[in-house]
């Protein structure tokens, strides 16, 4: 087995106390140049790593930062949880990934993260109605939300503006001569889904369209129910010719679904998502999509929850909203 370099080691190489390595290694003002510099040459030269458990002990906190999403088989969270990590390991940090699926399941995997003195959270899926996290977690740890956020609480968040594009979706269509738009949605207790879903019925006024609650679907957004939605819709006398579906996995179901009802798209109806998740780009799929700017958006989530940790900012900034971007493809 590889022999593992101790501070002792480092010390006696560089000619300096044990206690002086760490203070290197912990940051500490006021250590001599000349000691400094003799203390990272050894470092170098014996290829000493740092062990962080016992580090840990010492200042409470390990450099390893939780990650909470709803369902890491969704692309879009599993698109943002790797550039998360690799951003993060660029920083000298390690990410633990946890899956969960409703506020209890949430609740308990910020108290483990808690107990196990991660420096930080990201949590990218929480409910509209979600609130006092920062009462469950340790108050040296800052907890910093992506994607989605409760709707009252003091934590920082970075979301997309939903409404906005929603807004921008519709624009889009009006402009190629759609006046009949239908809307599937999800469960509006996500702040993604309800928010889109307001974005949707402003621009619906705004344009002077009919609001029909018969072409919006409100219902968890399994296979099944849109499959079902889609072929009630395309079914009707005076069916809508265009189909704003709130994420691009849905859309790329409702693509199918279309299919299977005997109908083309573009030329029959038109489809747009939200995501912007990298299969839609495929050329057989040239999905019409409204873009979070996804890299923008854990960028700036990781940047502000490593400013939190480092003590690099004193107080908590105001939430970001991402501007939307359309992307424009085949489907419309």
């Amino acid at each position: 087995m590889k022999h593992r370099v101790t501070i002792k080691e480092v010390a006696k190489y560089a000619g300096v106390s044990p206690s002086t390595v760490s203070r290197v290694l912990n940051n500490y003002p006021f250590i001599k140049p000349d000691k400094k510099v003799k203390v990272e040459e050894a470092i170098k030269q014996l290829q000493f790593e740092p062990n962080e458990i016992a580090r840990s002990m010492i200042t409470k906190k390990t450099k390893t930062i939780g990650l909470i999403v709803d369902d890491i088989s969704n692309p879009f969270f599993s698109e943002t949880s790797r550039f998360i990590i690799n951003k993060a390991r660029q920083r000298g940090y390690e990410v633990l990934i946890y899956d969960t699926n409703g506020e209890e399941e949430l609740k308990h995997t910020l108290k483990f993260l808690s107990n196990k003195n991660v420096s930080g959270i990201i949590v990218g899926s929480v409910s509209r109605f979600e609130q006092k996290h920062e009462e469950i977690v340790d108050e040296s740890i800052p907890i910093v939300y992506f994607n989605r956020k409760p709707e009252q609480t003091n934590l920082f968040s970075v979301t997309m503006d939903n409404k906005k594009a929603s807004k921008m979706a519709i624009a889009h269509l009006v402009q190629k001569g759609h006046s009949k738009i239908a809307f599937i949605g999800g469960p509006f207790e996500y702040s993604t889904y309800y928010d889109r879903y307001i974005g949707y019925y402003e621009a619906i006024i705004e344009f002077g369209l009919e609001l029909n609650e018969d072409i919006i679907s409100r219902e968890t957004p399994t296979s099944e129910n849109i499959q079902k939605f889609v072929a009630k819709v395309l079914n009707d006398k005076d069916r809508p010719t265009a189909i704003i579906a709130t994420t691009d996995q849905i859309a790329i179901t409702v693509l199918d679904a279309v299919v299977q009802n005997n109908c083309q798209v573009p030329a029959d109806v038109a489809v747009i998502g939200f995501d912007n998740i990298a299969i839609s780009s495929n050329p057989y799929i040239g999905l019409t999509t409204v873009s979070q700017q996804k890299r923008q958006m854990v960028e700036t989530a990781l940047n502000t929850l490593l400013h939190l940790i480092e003590d690099v900012v004193t107080e908590i900034p105001g939430d970001v909203l991402i501007p939307p971007k359309l992307i424009i493809r085949k489907t419309t």
